[in-house]
């Protein structure tokens, strides 16, 4: 499933202030989502593979 949400802008009533709808859609630090991040860690929440072995798969 895939889910496209729109990041819109809106002004108040007297139309100086911007209003945004902001939503955590990826981890802090990363631009992958929290649930991609979390499928490369353990159910400790430590790394369960490292950075070398992620490398070679993206670089396919």
């Amino acid at each position: 499933m895939l889910l496209h949400v729109r990041r819109r802008r809106y002004l108040d009533a007297d139309n100086r202030n911007v209003i945004l709808n902001q939503y955590p859609l990826t981890a802090d630090g990363t631009k992958v989502s929290v649930e991609f991040g979390l499928f490369f860690k353990d159910s400790d929440g430590q790394a369960s593979i490292d950075s070398s072995v992620i490398s070679k798969i993206l670089s396919y």
